[in-house]
């Protein structure tokens, strides 16, 4: 088995914790989206039996997830989308104005959501 991509929430909390400044919130908004988003994603290869490797973008995902008939992968998509968007604000706007706690929920209820569909 590989890297449990998991981990990197953990990171997100350290750095959100580790201190108020700027820089660590706006990593830990990164970290809590790239733990979802790479979770997500091997979570669709293994219950698709495909690779998707690089190929497919973000928003491919985003896609893939929000038109399934499971309602639980739709809120998988709806939570992505989401968080992209915090991941984006967080890394290229000079106005930080994401909610670090509100990313770290989405982003926790979106992990939650990939346990139940890999039951």
């Amino acid at each position: 088995m590989g890297f449990n991509w998991e981990k990197f929430w953990n990171v997100g909390v350290h750095l959100k914790d580790f201190s108020e400044e700027e820089e660590y919130q706006r990593s830990a908004v990164g970290r809590y989206y790239y733990a979802c988003y790479l979770k997500a994603r091997e979570a669709y290869n293994r219950k698709n039996n495909f690779r998707i490797g690089r190929r497919i973008s973000h928003q491919g995902l985003i896609k893939k997830f929000k038109e399934s008939n499971n309602e639980t992968e739709k809120k998988i998509g709806k939570y992505l989308e989401e968080l992209l968007r915090f991941r984006k604000n967080a890394d290229y706007d000079l106005d930080f104005n994401t909610d670090v706690n509100s990313a770290k929920r989405k982003s926790k209820n979106l992990l939650e959501c990939l346990k139940r569909i890999e039951k």
